[in-house]
């Protein structure tokens, strides 16, 4: 099932007016820089819980190790910059043809704020009671509304705020799960592993996609750490190591190479969305053309049988046509958007077998 049929951006950071129909099983987005990948992955992100603000503070892009932004700035960062208003506004079709128009809208002003309030939305502990401020300074602050159908919540957030997710925030989702995961997510070695450990067919599975990274692998283990292990046992995290022919012993997962990472997160991802939707923002990061075609079809296949509707993203060509070259079937699950920029941001949508033929016969370039 293709749990969104169609989805209208009518603003959202650089994207004006951007329709997208017929969504398959398998949706890839490509285009130019800057032309609203990973904006359009963004956007499906908050269908999971578009009320909350802090499922719009997820999509902050919060800058580099030289210039962090903060949760304000990220925030006003999702706002098209060429616009006066300050709106987001999305409309999507699900699977039974229910319409949900998701609206963001701020208001802007200039409050004045002492010291101590300041540092108390900071969430700067005070060691002392300190007599208050005779002085105020200007802050940057924002109301914002977030409504879909009759339903709406309210926010006020400024420059100096952390904001902290409260059991009051309102629930309301269009789908679940909706898992987002971003290009270079490997590189802290997260995956998602429990449940695909727990079956053993999908297991096998993945153990033999796994061979192309290392021939000799035997088995992922699972393990929460004592403190005789000279690891921090607190809140029983679980450690994931890797057991091979070739090693003395296993291996932490932090110790292999970016490809099996990635390769390893792409995987459990899927069985962690099954039912619901997974984002593949830039899928082919860190994983070698040489693998890339059986952790694609791995991937795409098991989205099949588990009922996840996929949306990746890509810059390249080598990627894209690994994927439209898909053995079988599953061409026919395939749909590829080229977005661009014009006066509004447009879409060019072919499937699989069109692409295809665009590219070889008469030399369209994908991207």
């Amino acid at each position: 099932m293709n749990h969104i049929k169609s989805l209208n951006i009518q603003t959202y950071r650089g994207i004006q007016n951007l329709q997208l129909n017929d969504f398959s099983l398998v949706n890839i987005f490509t285009g130019d820089n800057n032309t609203g990948k990973t904006s359009v992955l963004e956007i499906l992100r908050t269908l999971k819980s578009p009320l909350s603000l802090s499922t719009w503070l997820s999509n902050g892009r919060r800058g580099n190790v030289l210039r962090t932004l903060t949760d304000f700035e990220a925030f006003s960062d999702l706002f098209n910059v060429n616009s006066n208003s300050k709106l987001i506004s999305y409309e999507v079709v699900d699977a039974n043809n229910q319409v949900n128009t998701v609206i963001v809208s701020a208001e802007y002003s200039i409050v004045y704020r002492s010291r101590n309030q300041i540092k108390k939305e900071m969430g700067i502990p005070r060691i002392k009671k300190e007599e208050e401020d005779i002085m105020e300074v200007e802050v940057q602050s924002a109301n914002v509304e977030i409504s879909i159908k009759e339903k709406a919540s309210k926010y006020t957030i400024n420059e100096f705020t952390r904001y902290i997710v409260t059991n009051e925030e309102p629930s309301y989702e269009i789908h679940s799960p909706v898992i987002y995961i971003s290009p270079t997510r490997h590189a802290d070695s997260m995956v998602f592993l429990d449940e695909i450990l727990n079956n053993p067919q999908l297991y096998g599975e993945m153990l033999n996609v796994l061979k192309d990274f290392d021939s000799d692998i035997v088995s992922i283990n699972a393990s929460t750490p004592t403190s005789e292990s000279g690891i921090n046992p607190l809140f029983g995290k679980v450690y994931y190591s890797i057991l091979s022919n070739n090693k003395n012993k296993a291996l932490p997962l932090n110790m292999y190479g970016d490809g099996m990472k990635k390769a390893i997160l792409l995987m459990s991802a899927v069985v962690a969305a099954k039912g619901g939707i997974l984002l593949l923002d830039e899928f082919e990061t860190a994983i070698h053309t040489s693998a890339m075609a059986d952790v694609l079809y791995w991937v795409i296949n098991t989205c099949k049988k588990l009922n996840v509707q996929l949306f990746m993203t890509t810059h390249s060509i080598e990627a894209l046509k690994t994927v439209l070259n898909l053995s079988g079937k599953l061409k026919e699950e395939i749909s590829l958007y080229t977005l661009y920029n014009k006066e509004n941001t447009v879409a060019r949508r072919l499937s699989a077998k069109e692409a295809l033929e665009a590219s070889n016969v008469f030399n369209l370039e994908l991207r």
